[in-house]
């Protein structure tokens, strides 16, 4: 792949987990019971972007998928790290081939955000981050109050939980 001149790469794939492995959020006992083909997938995205120097960054989605999204790329590099695949999950700078992202509309998004950048340190990783405003907030109000729709995901057993998005976008 074409490089620009300060090295990072020229093409960033945005993808979902959701969009990779058919039914990915399925969960039996609050198991994730795709969790090794998503991560699979992953691998296997991420092996085809080292070789066009490309970066994937993975949309979170809802935010009951979140922390388990954020864990799962977490897992991802670990593993190919251990195998000595460093080369497939960061380029020569250091700076990974698989980047997320972070919605700012959440209220915890600073929270977040320091928690990825805290194992980005102790890993020494550059972390690509694409900060977006968000598009769930109105479902994710919803939600938050136990309503759900027919064919929408069901979070915390469809019982009230804490609003986790701000009130007001100018909040973000």
């Amino acid at each position: 792949g074409t490089k620009i001149e300060d090295g990072m790469p020229t093409i960033h794939f945005s993808v979902k987990l959701s969009a990779i492995v058919y039914e990915a959020w399925r969960q039996i006992d609050g198991i994730y019971v795709h969790k090794e083909d998503i991560k699979n997938a992953l691998k296997g995205l991420l092996r085809r972007a080292s070789e066009y120097h490309v970066v994937i960054i993975i949309d979170k989605e809802e935010y009951g998928y979140r922390d388990f999204t954020t864990a799962i790329l977490f897992e991802v590099i670990d593993e190919l790290a251990e195998e000595g695949r460093d080369f497939v999950i960061s380029d020569e700078q250091g700076t990974l081939r698989l980047g997320m992202v972070v919605q700012a509309y959440l209220k915890d998004s600073g929270k977040e955000l320091k928690d990825i950048l805290r194992w980005a340190r102790t890993n020494k990783y550059r972390v690509p981050i694409r900060l977006v405003k968000g598009a769930y907030d109105e479902k994710e109000k919803q939600w938050a109050k136990g309503v759900y729709g027919s064919g929408d995901p069901q979070f915390n057993n469809g019982k009230e939980y804490p609003n986790p998005v701000f009130r007001e976008k100018e909040s973000t």
